[in-house]
């Protein structure tokens, strides 16, 4: 019954808990452009809220934050937070074709929240997947097409 912040920092490896906004040597999140964005599996009894702070360097960074659903049966849900949707902090936002530092801060406030944390990656764009109404009309225009070309 106790609530609370957890902080991940990756910024190479110096064995120092200082952070080192160049640490990763310019990091390229979105490998030639194929990256739009950060993609997170999670899920959280309670909810929560995950911020990404991405740094270049010292001055230049960029934050988004992603509201974790409260699911108290603990089913993993996808979140896409693309790089276009990250304020701009310091003097300038971050360059994402060149990160130097990561950090995630997790806010656990409410007390008794679980969280978990299945995937963090940078990632394209996800594309929807089709629903079940639209397999069915795109199913019955394929037969409807095939009768009448017949």
């Amino acid at each position: 019954f106790t609530s609370g912040n957890l902080l991940l920092t990756y910024d190479g490896n110096d064995g120092s808990s200082v952070l080192d906004p160049t640490g990763l040597g310019g990091v390229d999140l979105t490998q030639l452009g194929a990256n739009t964005g950060v993609f997170l599996r999670a899920t959280s009894d309670l909810g929560s809220i995950l911020t990404f702070t991405i740094y270049t360097d010292a001055t230049h960074f960029s934050t988004a934050s992603i509201a974790i659903a409260a699911d108290p049966t603990f089913t993993f849900q996808d979140y896409f937070t693309p790089f276009t949707s990250f304020a701009a902090g310091g003097v300038g936002g971050a360059d994402f074709t060149s990160v130097g530092a990561i950090s995630l801060l997790l806010n656990g406030a409410t007390q008794g929240t679980d969280v978990s944390l299945e995937t963090v990656v940078a990632a394209p764009t996800p594309v929807p997947e089709p629903t079940g109404a639209l397999l069915i009309a795109a199913a019955g225009l394929f037969f409807h097409l095939r009768r009448r070309n017949r």
